[in-house]
């Protein structure tokens, strides 16, 4: 009977350690690294976030209040790696950090949320030194650095560090004036106010001032309802003093900011510049302004006790008129890009082995939208099985514009010896300077495949090739494990069958059928997970469902009630946008009217639900606009029209 229990407790152990393997990963490493920890005010840091081992969808990380910092995304890499039968993976988010002011900082732990998990970095600390110039200055309370070539104190961000005694009641003593002044106003100007869909667009901003003025960032941020934006890379040590002239009056000019802009779908658009806020010191100058240039009226004559008064500064909305994308010449394996670019190719190999893998990396490079640029379908060789494997993105200024590279790793493994032909490669854009469409077309790949005698890589059914890899790993390791147990148990030569009682028959049974049902269901997680274009199409009408709850409170908002009528309209752009972008796996910021045309119609939607959509769109675009009275049964019929795309969809 002991003997029969122990037996009992092995092989339970055994089943329950084949529950565990099917639940074990790696677990995913967060790092976060600076490339300096001494830096000066206005010098570039490079924050560097790094997860590995992230088999999943990376989303973007959580950074915490920089104040301190003005900050700007520069790019995302995605790297993916297959050797000796182990796949790892690495995903970086780069980060560009320009300090404002002199003092020691931490930058709290970055978070990333991950299958519901939150991952966190160690903290990291910086300290940041003071010009030259500023060194050989007496001690004083800290005060925003002005910045080269401009004068005293501006414009440059103010954030308070260690207050001293007496510092509130010299707070309580600036005076908040939103009130227009001649002495000081802000200009935003727009690159153009007539572009193309996905066309890039330039905003401005400049500070015009005949006051000793301090900039202390945006009070109020811009609303720009119907792009995709991207924070342009200024670098303020390059910002040179200048002066202007404006109605017969000098003003010293400095440019704070500049934003690029890529309108999603044609139409009239409205922008908002937002408020900024600035510290002036309310005495006109009078002298020569060149006298002043380089005078620090804190340190200087004006005095410590001088009267400083904050102004929050606006500039007039833009109305910006975008057109829609010609159709004639439009290339057939056009996806919606937008500016001028180039196309390099190349492979990792000209000669492999039967089953082996050669990289064809593609790169695009040139000014426009990069993070939304896409291939066209690759051409697949005969007996070729092809996947796409990295893609990595860098964002960077050049000139006035938004430039970058994005480039793709395209693998292909040939199943039979001869000649692998990879067909070449076309990338269409259009160009808007000459309003005409652009075609690149790479030089075709001739790799010669020699014989083997390998084994070819097997992908299971219903598996995407793209995943093949990690579901290879997964189906190897579980397969070693169950070759495991059968070994061990056939071993076992003195077990006999009047061992096995019904009771634990019975517990065998059911943590076997546990254990294959942990495995199914870990399968298809996982599958969905790394196919997130599969998740966003099954999942789309699921949260369009919930989306539509949502309108139907909205929808009770009075007739009289112009803001939440309004609101009711603008979250029901929202609702079909997204809807629409995981349904065709778009964008959802990005989503093109031309490119969402070409995917409804590559569904082979109908013309009726593709004009139903138009609709919606136009309407939502005409009542924020303010073109069209609102009455109760148009907020219930949007709320019908949108359901019955969602329905129209589903069935397709």
């Amino acid at each position: 009977m002991v003997r029969q229990s122990g037996v009992v407790l092995c092989v339970v152990a055994v089943v329950f350690g084949l529950v565990g393997s099917l639940g074990r990963t790696d677990e995913p490493q967060l790092v976060a690294s600076l490339d300096k920890r001494t830096a000066q005010v206005n010098e570039e840091v490079h924050l560097q976030i790094k997860i590995t081992g992230a088999s999943r969808g990376v989303q973007t990380p959580v950074l915490p209040p920089l104040e301190a910092f003005e900050i700007f995304y520069s790019g995302r890499a995605s790297h993916f790696t297959y050797v000796n039968g182990r796949t790892e993976s690495r995903t970086e988010f780069k980060y560009v950090l320009i300090p404002k002011i002199v003092g020691q900082f931490v930058i709290e732990p970055i978070e990333l949320k991950l299958d519901g998990k939150i991952y966190r970095t160690e903290q990291l600390e910086i300290n940041i030194e003071g010009s030259r110039a500023a060194a050989t200055q007496p001690t004083r309370q800290p005060v925003a650095a002005p910045l080269p070539g401009v004068p005293s104190g501006f414009p440059t961000t103010t954030f308070p560090t260690s207050a001293p005694a007496g510092s509130q009641a010299s707070s309580a003593a600036l005076a908040r004036d939103t009130a227009p002044d001649p002495n000081i106003f802000l200009r935003v100007v727009p690159s153009s106010v007539a572009v193309y869909t996905n066309e890039q667009l330039i905003l401005s901003y400049s500070i015009y001032t005949r006051y000793d003025t301090r900039y202390e960032g945006f009070e109020e941020e811009p609303e720009t309802s119907g792009f995709w934006i991207e924070e342009f890379p200024m670098d303020y040590k390059e910002l040179g003093r200048d002066t202007d002239v404006v109605d017969g009056r000098r003003y010293v000019r400095a440019d704070i900011k500049k934003i690029a802009l890529f309108p999603t779908a044609p139409g009239q658009y409205v922008i908002k510049p937002g408020t900024i806020k600035t510290s002036v010191q309310i005495q006109e100058r009078t002298s020569s302004l060149f006298d002043e240039f380089f005078s620090d009226s804190f340190f200087g004559s004006a005095g410590l006790f001088s009267r400083r008064a904050t102004k929050y500064l606006t500039a007039p909305e833009i109305q910006v008129v975008v057109k829609p994308l010609p159709e004639a010449g439009k290339p057939a394996g056009f996806k919606g890009a937008v500016g001028d670019f180039r196309m390099l190719t190349e492979v990792d190999k000209r000669g492999i082995n039967q089953n082996e893998a050669v990289t064809l990396k593609i790169t695009i490079e040139g000014q426009g939208n990069i993070e939304t640029l896409s291939l066209a379908d690759i051409p697949e060789p005969p007996a070729t099985k092809i996947y796409e494997s990295d893609t990595h993105t860098q964002l960077f200024r050049q000139q006035n514009v938004i430039a970058g590279s994005k480039t793709f790793e395209i693998i292909f493994i040939p199943a039979h010896p001869g000649e692998l032909i990879i067909s070449p490669i076309e990338f269409s854009f259009f160009n808007p300077r000459s309003e005409r469409y652009v075609t690149l077309k790479s030089e075709p790949y001739v790799i010669k495949v020699e014989p083997s005698q390998a084994a070819p890589v097997s992908i299971p059914k219903g598996i995407g090739e793209t995943d093949f890899r990690e579901q290879k790993k997964l189906i190897q390791l579980e397969g070693e494990d169950i070759y495991y147990i059968k070994e061990r148990l056939s071993s076992e030569r003195s077990i006999r069958p009047d061992m096995f009682i019904p009771w634990f028959a019975l517990l065998n049974g059911a943590l076997t059928l546990a254990a294959v049902g942990l495995g199914i269901a870990r399968q298809r997680s996982a599958y969905l997970e790394r196919n997130v274009s599969v998740k966003r199409t099954l999942l789309a009408k699921k949260y369009a469902m919930r989306g539509l709850k949502h309108l139907d409170r909205l929808a009770r908002a009075p007739e009289d009630n112009l803001e939440g009528v309004t609101a009711f309209f603008n979250e029901s752009a929202k609702v079909l946008s997204h809807y629409l972008s995981n349904k065709l796996n778009l964008s959802a910021h990005g989503m093109i009217r031309d490119v969402m045309d070409q995917e409804l119609a590559r569904r082979v939607v109908g013309r009726e639900t593709i004009a139903k959509i138009h609709d919606c769109f136009d309407r939502c675009d005409q009542i924020r606009f303010g073109r069209i009275d609102i009455g109760g049964k148009d907020r219930t019929d949007m709320i019908m029209r949108i359901r019955d795309i969602v329905n129209a969809l589903e069935k397709k």
